[in-house]
């Protein structure tokens, strides 16, 4: 009986099956590509709060109660945080002169254009006076005082509030995946690195 020889693939045989192989790896990163920053923060948050479930499991505390207990803190500190800092950051912003900072603002840039009205390029003289006078003009008028119509206001206020909301919804889904991947790599973080 003859021993079998392995079979080798011959070079283009072997330069194909790479670019299958990364074009498929292209693919995949492509369709994936939003998940990484997602695990990769899951990942970091495992890694912090890997110490206290450890140390809860030093005084013989199962580990999957553990990881509940502190993961359970850590929900309440991200509701409790926002909860007692978003009073005094409204009291701090409503205190403050907005009125005085826009004037003041547009005082400023109305004086920083004045000195503008033209500028030279590689030797060629732009006129921007017509960009700069009526922007100075309106500058010089003031803010606006006068609102528009109601239900031109409403539309805006009614699209800006979904937005938001998607905006809201899109961070809290966010969160919760990155919590419970954060979660089950803490749980299972004894089997991960053996």
């Amino acid at each position: 009986m003859r021993p079998i020889r392995p079979y080798r693939w011959s070079l283009t045989t072997k330069r194909t099956v790479a670019i299958v192989v990364l074009v498929l790896a292209g693919i995949l990163l492509y369709l994936t590509w939003f998940m990484i920053p997602i695990v990769a923060t899951a990942m970091v948050l495992a890694y912090l709060l890997m110490p206290p479930v450890d140390w809860l499991c030093r005084r013989r505390i199962h580990r999957g109660l553990a990881t509940v207990s502190v993961y359970l803190l850590l929900l309440l500190l991200i509701i409790i945080v926002p909860a007692v800092a978003l009073p005094a950051l409204v009291r701090s912003a409503n205190s403050i002169d907005w009125h005085g900072i826009v004037t003041s603002l547009s005082t400023g840039v109305s004086a920083a254009l004045a000195n503008y009205h033209a500028i030279e390029i590689a030797g060629y003289t732009v006129d921007l006076s017509s960009v700069i006078e009526p922007l100075r003009q309106r500058l010089e008028a003031g803010p606006v005082t006068d609102l528009p119509a109601v239900p031109e206001l409403l539309n805006s206020l009614t699209g800006w509030a979904s937005r938001a909301l998607m905006s809201v919804l899109g961070f809290v889904g966010t969160l919760l995946l990155v919590l419970i991947t954060a979660f089950y790599f803490t749980l299972d973080a004894p089997r991960i690195s053996s």
